[in-house]
This record gives structure tokens, sequence and C-alpha cells, in this order.
């Protein structure tokens, strides 16, 4: 078998030239180009392989100069397909290798960088980036090996996960433009979003282009500000028949259309829709949906209505009797209690319920309604009850299918103040809980802990809890993870935000069986005792000569505490600082050197590690590279 013979520096002096010559789309000089890479190195195949990762981030590093080109996926598609195409290779195994290598490396950087965006003032681009869809296509129909070298095997773009983001101004993309863009790249979008300025109106032509007929394969659809010249009356039908009587456009062949043009769409949300509460915009809503049967996913935001009713009809009328059998998730921009109420009697079988704004007027007992009317089904639920003006917050029923469960109270209580009654029993009323999120800026202990993490026999132990986050302004009590550690004995990742310093150390004597750890230090307080176990004024001693460090003369002293040591299991760390107070302690650091080599180089098991604001000596860092060797080190 023939071995792999290439010249990594030649190929890495031929991609000098990619980006340019991929931006004047002259594929015929490219193709020509690629031929004068040098054949006659004597590389291993090894060393190849692991020169296609370098040159492949050169590449990278010329084609993405600017923000064009980082959203614009196909300049690495034909960047890869014409390189591997044209790479000096005469063993077949080989080249699959190299060929499935940048393949994979093609996609994780792809993976990066989820939108592609398109503006009126530069519809250039847009033209261009449909002419790469156009060679992108045809290569990949030339399946044939043409000399020694092999066909290579290429599914195109992976347009797929990508979303296209128009961003309109006061300038409207020219309807030919955006007709040529859509009967070429059409079938490749699977998400659509569309911002509009306030005043801007949509013609029916281009609404039909863009939304009815160009994009069969059309699967999530986000319009933020929808045009107020959309919700006239019977809209969508007049952009149809506009369009049948268009005799030039390549949309409307043979003159017939699918019964149902947007059926691939599960998704839709709208926002920021200041007209769709009156009758023209509900009769718009409804004709859009009705060209949505297999809608799963419905998010409607009404910022400007004013009355429960304005919220309500929106949601209540557009909806019908398929939908609400199909529909599974349920975001309503704002809900009062009509709405609530209303969508409690609809029948809805919802695995999914956002409520990221309540009405001021919304009653606890609405919200359990609605919770007792989902209880079989929901899944995952989100409530952010900033703004109720209950006596008390809610009781949750017992939900034995819910996975995910996400609190927010964003706006700080009394003290003097209990909305937390009766207190939640997670093992009881969420049997099958995996993640729990309580995101709070209260600021009374007792409050907090009586209600979400209540203390005694209060409680049952939820014992399928495995992704924890708690992030709370203000709080100090250390006895909350003794308490946590009880109620969620099988917790594997914690995130804990807003804590004081003084509690970790209680992490590390409770929460033994981490595997996950992400904390958030308040910036100026140092807690190397915390982390090492090692007393206060022996940290005090050796922060200021740390020579004992290197000596290893600190590993004789006496650990008083439980250390970060403790967790036997943790494979990942993240520690993180708040930085909100740096200007007023520039030099402070919650961690020092003392933490890195009593600490974290004794953490043989980690496969993580990410700190930032950290200012370890360049040899402490060294030092915990050859700790660590087999650990992924992250210093910001």
């Amino acid at each position: 078998m023939y071995s792999l013979e290439m010249t990594t520096v030649a190929v890495s002096d031929f991609t000098e030239e990619i980006y340019y010559k991929m931006q004047s789309v002259e594929s015929d000089k490219f193709m020509e180009y690629c031929n004068t890479i040098n054949e006659s190195a004597t590389e291993s195949a090894k060393n190849v392989t692991n020169g296609v990762k370098t040159i492949f981030a050169k590449i990278m590093a010329n084609v993405f100069e600017d923000e064009w080109n980082e959203n614009n996926p196909l300049l690495i598609d034909l960047v890869v397909r014409n390189v591997l195409k044209y790479l000096p290779m005469k063993d077949l195994t080989c080249c699959r290798q190299v060929c499935q290598l940048w393949n994979s490396e093609a996609s994780a950087h792809l993976r990066q960088s989820q939108r592609i965006f398109f503006y009126p003032e530069s519809t250039q681009k847009m033209t261009t980036f449909t002419s790469f869809v156009a060679q992108s296509k045809q290569q990949s129909s030339d399946t044939t090996e043409t000399g020694s070298y092999p066909a290579l095997e290429y599914r195109g773009p992976p347009f797929s996960t990508y979303c296209f983001t128009a961003q309109y101004t006061t300038t409207q993309f020219p309807h030919h433009i955006m007709q040529t863009f859509v009967s070429t790249c059409g079938e490749y979008v699977r998400k659509l979003e569309i911002f509009y300025p306030d005043d801007a109106f949509l013609s029916p032509q281009d609404f039909a282009t863009f939304f009815l007929l160009g994009m069969p394969n059309l699967e999530s659809i986000h319009i933020v500000n929808l045009p107020q010249n959309l919700t006239q009356s019977s809209f969508i039908e007049e952009s149809l028949k506009i369009n049948d009587d268009d005799e030039s456009s390549s949309l409307t062949s043979n003159k017939t259309r699918p019964s149902h043009l947007l059926s691939a769409v599960t998704h839709l949300r709208i926002d920021r829709t200041w007209q769709i509460d009156t009758v023209w915009g509900v009769n718009f809503l409804q004709d859009l949906l009705s060209l949505m049967p297999n809608l799963v996913d419905y998010e409607l935001w009404t910022w400007n209505s004013t009355t429960e009713d304005e919220h309500s009809e929106p949601y209540l009328i557009s909806l019908s009797p398929r939908h609400i059998q199909n529909l599974r998730v349920l975001r309503p921009g704002s809900i009062g209690d009509r709405l609530g109420v209303a969508i409690a009697s609809m029948g809805l079988k919802l695995t999914k319920l956002y409520l990221p704004v309540l009405n001021r007027a919304v009653t606890a007992e609405v919200i359990e309604q609605l919770l007792y009317s989902q209880k079989g089904t929901l899944e995952e639920f989100q409530l952010n009850c900033s703004t109720m003006q209950d006596s008390r917050l809610l009781t949750f029923p017992r939900m034995e299918k819910l996975l995910s469960l996400h609190i927010m109270i964003t706006h700080p209580w009394n003290n003097d103040y209990t909305p937390f009654t009766p207190p939640i029993d997670y093992g009881t009323q969420f049997p099958r809980l995996v993640t729990l999120r309580v995101e709070l800026a209260i600021y009374n202990d007792a409050n907090f802990i009586n209600y979400f993490f209540p203390l005694g026999n209060k409680t049952q132990a939820c014992k399928t809890l495995r992704e924890l986050d708690i992030s709370f302004s203000g709080f100090r009590n250390d006895k909350f993870i003794e308490t946590v550690a009880a109620i969620f004995p099988s917790v594997k990742k914690l995130r804990l935000d807003g804590y004081g310093n003084k509690i970790f150390a209680s992490i590390f004597l409770h929460m033994q069986n981490l595997e996950s750890l992400e904390l958030y230090l308040i910036y100026g307080f140092n807690v190397d005792d915390q982390m090492t176990g090692i007393s206060k004024d022996v940290c005090s001693r050796v922060r200021k000569n740390d020579k004992v460090l290197r000596a290893g003369g600190l590993l004789d002293y006496v650990v008083v505490n439980a250390s970060l040591c403790s967790l036997k299991k943790l494979r990942s760390l993240a520690i993180k600082q708040k930085d909100y107070q740096a200007k007023f302690w520039p030099d402070a650091q919650c961690i020092t050197n003392i933490t890195a080599y009593v600490a974290l180089s004794q953490m043989k098991q980690l496969s993580h590690l990410h700190i930032e604001s950290v200012k370890f000596t360049q040899e402490c860092k060294q030092n915990l590279a050859q700790a660590l060797e087999n650990c992924w080190l992250d210093f910001t």
C-alpha cells in the first residue's frame, strides 16, 4: 500500500490565497491554483493528519476575517470540498481519513456560528451567497472519479442546523434578488428569522416569496415586529393571488400549491406585535396558522395590550381544534387571569409551558388551576413570579412527569413579607425531577430556605435530581448547603451564583458526589483557606512568600477543614469571579498559587478546569499542566 505523501508547508503556503480566491468566486482559477500543491514531500500519514488540523485553523483565520464570512458556511463548504479534491494523495484509505478529518473540523467550526445574516444594504453578499449554493449543488452532483483522485462523498452544506436571519432596516430587499435566493436556497432553509423596523411595510409578493412558496422544508419561523400591513384582512390570500398571476415567477409553476404551504413548520414565534390584538390581526393569525397544521411550539408576544382580554384574544381565537390537539409547547408573552383560565380549560396536553411575564393582577389560584390542568403531561415548566401581587406564591400539584423546573423572582421582596407558604416537597410533588433552577433576588434567608429548601422533616428527599442551578443575591447562610445535600442526595452538577464565599467549605463537606461544579466567587475576598482546608493564618503567611509552595512544604500543614480535594468524583470545575467590584480591589485575588499547588494539582481525576480572572504565576501554571496531564486547562 502506498504511503500518503504531501508537503505540509506547501499546503500551508497554498492556503494563503484561498480567502481571496473564494471572495471573487473565481472557481476555475481556484481549481487551477489547487493543482500547484507540491506532491514530492515525504511526510508520514500521521504527521499529515496532524498537519491538516493546523492548516485548517489557518484557513479559518483567513476566511473569517469579517462578520459576513464568519456567518457564511458556504465558504467552509467550498474550501473543504476543493482542497480535499486536489490534495496530492496516492493512498485511498488515507485520503478518506483526511477527508473525514477535514469535514469533522468544518462541522465543529460551523456549530459555533448558528446564524447566516442578510442585510438590504449588502445585497451583493446575498447574490454571492446564492452563487455559492449553486456551485455547491453542482459539485455535489459530480461524483465521478477523475485521474488518480477518488470521488469525494459530500452531502453539501449542513443548513439543517442553521438559522437564516434577515435584518430589515428602512430599506427593503429587492424582490428579484430575494426571489433568486429563495429559488436557489429555499429548499435548504429549516429555520428563518426576520427582524422588521417599527414602520416596516411588506408587500404581498415578498411575503409569499419568503414564507409561503419558496421554502418547502421550513420548520421554524421567528418574526420580530410584524409589519402592520400584514394584519389587513385576507392578506395571505391576496399574496397567493398576486403570485399566481405572476407569469415570470418560478415559484408558481403549473399554478399548483400544496394544501398546506407551511406544513413542515412546527415552531412559530412572533415578537412585539403592536397590532395583533385587532380584529384584522386575529384574522391574519387564523389564516397563518391554518397553513401550519403540524404546529407544536407556539409563542406570541403582545406588549402593547393593556387589558387581559386583549392579551387573550389572539391566543384563544387563532388556535384551531387540530392545533389544540397537536400543541405541546406554549409560551404566552404575558398572561392574566382570563387567559390562564382559558388555557386551563382548552384541553391542551402540553409538555413544556413557559410563563416569563405575569400580569400584575394575576392570582396564584389561576396559575395553580393552569398547572393542575397540565399536571399529567408537563415535563418542563418556567415561571417568573416577580410581578405577582398575591399574598402567597402558589402551591404546586403533584407532577409525575416534570423533569425540569425553573423559578424566577427577580424583584426583591420585602424582608417582612412571607410569600413562601406552603414549602415545596420535591420528593412528593416532583418524583422524576432532573433539573432545578432557582433564580431569586430575596434578602430574607429564612423565607428563602423555608419555601424552596425547607429544613427538618418538611420534605421528602428528591433522589432523581441531577442538575441544580441556584442564583440568590445576598445569601450568607452556610447551613443552606447541608440542607440542599439532604434534599437532593444524587446531584451531580451544581452551579452557584451570588453566594458568600464561606459556604464553599460546606460544599466540599456535604456534596462529595459532585461530578461538575461551577462557582462564582465574590471579587476581593480570598478563599485559599476554603479551597485547601488549611487555616487562614497559615495561608496568609505563605501568600507573602510562596517559596515553601515550590518545595512542597505546605502539604505538611494540618488540614483543618474539608477541601476541594474532598470531591473525589469531580470531573469538571469552573471558578469564576464577580467583577463588578474589580475597580475597588484591582489587585485582589480570590484564589492564588496556594490553591493551585495544594488543591488543584492534587485533583488527578479532573478532565476540565476553567478559571477566570486568575493571576497564577507562569511556574504555577506549568506545574498544574504537568500534574493534570489529562485535564483540559483554561485560564482567562
